[in-house]
């Protein structure tokens, strides 16, 4: 996954030198939907009474979501997210905010509440997630960006398992 990120930064640079100047979409008032998909790896840590090592598990996660710039390059969201593995499935709701630091690059913070639960036993476990994102609007015209970012997530279950990994993801959002 570390191998990703020179190239994933190289996009970012080549996204922003062709994208147009759409920075008026990034102000007060204007409405953000859309959503993001990742594929990861992420390390498993178990309770020490388990006996299960820790493990690392490939995590694909879904999240759609809507915003509002309350005012210019900072906008707050509520959004759905779904990850599945091998073992579960987690379903949640998450909240977060949306920072432009320089012109289209922005980093993002994400708090998360959700259920895991197994695929083939009765595990069930309520989750906390933090997630921290870096990433470009590559405006493709004037409402829609194409987004590339870099994710490091944390989930913690209710049963004292901890989920982490650094995922590089691509999201799509309109500005109306």
């Amino acid at each position: 996954m570390k191998n990703l990120i020179v190239p994933f930064i190289f996009l970012c640079i080549s996204l922003g030198a062709q994208a147009q100047d759409q920075t008026t979409k990034i102000r007060k008032g204007t409405w953000l939907i859309g959503g993001d998909l990742s594929f990861s790896s992420s390390t498993f840590q178990y309770p020490p009474g388990m006996s299960i090592s820790p493990n690392t598990g490939m995590v694909l996660t879904l999240n759609p979501q809507a915003g509002y710039f309350i005012g210019n390059r900072i906008a707050i969201g509520l959004g759905l997210n779904y990850s599945a593995n091998q073992a579960s499935d987690t379903y949640g709701l998450q909240t977060g905010a949306r920072f432009y630091l320089i012109k289209h690059l922005f980093a993002e913070g994400i708090v998360g509440f959700g259920r895991s639960v197994g695929r083939e036993n009765d595990f069930r476990s309520d989750t906390f997630s933090w997630i921290t994102t870096v990433g470009y609007s590559a405006f493709l015209n004037e409402h829609v960006a194409l987004e590339p970012r870099i994710i490091y997530q944390e989930n913690r279950y209710s049963s004292d398992i901890i989920g982490r990994g650094l995922t590089i993801g691509v999201g799509l959002r309109v500005f109306l």
